[in-house]
């Protein structure tokens, strides 16, 4: 699966564009910037707008050295990114920036149907809820034995989680995610625990770990599972399963996003970008 996607850029109108910045000032104000065909990146905020000049005020967080010139810059709102080529010129005050606000700002698609490759460049997980009759349902644990099932299930969990540092809550296991987008994941799981997914069945409160951020899902429908064509580190046959999110709400559905977009865009948004501006 393809994790660079051909990006489009479209030009806001100004109105758009100052909705834009008022947008980021009232976020995090923060911006990246960088010398057409360099890999260094500086870190920005922007402060306020002036309507009267037609100035925005942005000052330098970083600890490198900057100086003054043309240069790309882009920022994140709403889990779109927006990218534009501009002058930044100096103030009197130390780290203190301006530029004008008659440059043209443009948009990337919202990428909710994106997918992004995540394995083995990134780390994101799924915890995934699972009580106890449905292990017992499953070929994983003879619950026929003098143990309690509680115990099992836990010594279980244990087991299968000793790699993962993470702590999961009671019930929960953990899952490489393989690929993700806003509408859904698939995840790699070993043969032992593949009983435990069908084609059709729903999943609660699912939690991805993305990156350290953990999103919470409220329901997910598995979609399929199929032989990955892989082996474990032991040469165990695992399967790729496919889960449907659903009932997001816009917050955690713009956070999905975010994040997708964020990484999408660091692979390649701002070489697209200066190949766009050529």
């Amino acid at each position: 699966m393809d994790s660079k996607p051909k990006i489009s850029f479209s030009p806001l109108s100004d109105e758009e564009k100052m909705s834009k910045f008022r947008l980021l000032i009232n976020s995090d104000g923060l911006c990246t910037v960088w010398k057409k065909g360099a890999e260094h990146r500086f870190n920005f905020q922007v402060n306020s707008l002036s309507l009267d000049k037609g100035e925005i005020y942005l000052s330098y967080s970083g600890k490198g050295i900057f100086e003054a010139g043309v240069y790309c810059i882009s920022f994140n709102t709403s889990g779109v990114n927006y990218f534009t080529q501009a002058e930044i010129k100096s103030l009197s005050s130390k780290n203190s920036y301006y530029l004008t606000s008659g440059v043209v700002l443009y948009k990337t698609e919202k990428r909710a149907s994106f997918r992004l490759l995540a394995y083995p460049t990134y780390k994101i997980k799924a915890q995934l809820h699972f009580n106890e009759e449905k292990v017992g349902e499953s070929n994983i644990i003879d619950f026929k034995t003098k143990l309690s099932k509680t115990g099992l299930f836990k010594n279980f969990l244990k087991e299968l989680n000793s790699e993962n540092e993470e702590n999961l809550d009671e019930g929960y296991l953990s899952f490489r995610v393989q690929d993700i987008s806003a509408t859904g994941m698939a995840i790699i799981v070993g043969r032992m625990e593949g009983s435990l997914f069908k084609k059709g069945e729903k999943l609660t409160n699912l939690v991805v770990d993305f990156e350290g951020d953990k999103i919470k899902i409220p329901t997910g429908e598995i979609v399929y599972k199929v032989d990955s064509k892989q082996v474990d580190r032991n040469n165990i046959a695992i399967y790729k399963v496919g889960v449907k999110f659903l009932n997001l709400d816009l917050r955690v559905d713009q956070l999905l996003v975010q994040k997708i977009h964020g990484v999408l865009s660091r692979l390649d948004g701002g070489k697209s970008f200066e190949d766009f501006i050529d």
